[in-house]
């Protein structure tokens, strides 16, 4: 967001961070971001975060008229979101690879992922499998491009997405799980996509 991008702008001084909106939920809006992203950052891209998602869940006997798009809408924007943009980006990505590092695209995966829900979240649950997964095989094929791929796995973090999951799930059980036990935060999550290999 225009806000985020501020914030991380003022904490690397000599550093430009952007946001440029789009919709990354179709192959289009996929290679329409990419070309923007090419023409505001000269053709070069040191970072790709695949951090947009979305998450739906209804209990599999339910036919509510979320149930008929649901699924789709969570598979399109969480798996092939993170594919496609991965995708037009590789040559800006490639681009920037050098002597100074590798480019790095960063996958925003999920706890859920790994460890299903209680919640009835099949959609969400699924496609974060797949992130992790498609991570691992992109890792592969752009390593010869000097490019490094990785996901990271937050647990539950408290925001509006996952405040729903309550009236499924215990979230005092899920407390008492994370080690710090608590839920997660916007700071818990503020350095864990940075730097690594």
């Amino acid at each position: 967001t225009p806000g985020a991008s501020s914030v991380y702008a003022r904490d690397m001084p000599g550093t430009y961070v952007g946001a440029v909106p789009g919709d990354v939920s179709t192959r289009r809006g996929c290679e329409d971001l990419a070309a923007r992203a090419s023409e505001i950052y000269g053709g070069r891209l040191d970072v790709l975060v695949n951090n947009a998602g979305a998450a739906w869940g209804e209990p599999l006997d339910r036919t509510s008229g979320r149930a008929n798009w649901g699924f789709d809408k969570v598979l399109d924007l969480n798996v092939k979101g993170v594919f496609y943009l991965s995708v037009a980006c590789a040559p800006l990505l490639e681009a920037a690879a050098g002597e100074g590092g590798p480019s790095r695209i960063v996958n925003v995966g999920s706890i859920a992922g790994i460890t299903p829900q209680d919640a009835p979240t099949h959609a969400y649950d699924a496609s974060k499998a797949a992130v992790h997964h498609l991570t691992r095989k992109m890792a592969k094929d752009y390593a010869a491009k000097n490019i490094t791929v990785n996901a990271i796995a937050p647990g539950y973090v408290k925001t509006r997405m996952s405040e729903g999951l309550g009236k499924y799930a215990d979230l005092e059980t899920i407390r008492k799980n994370v080690p710090l036990g608590r839920l997660g935060n916007d700071e818990d999550m503020a350095g864990g996509g940075g730097g690594g290999g």
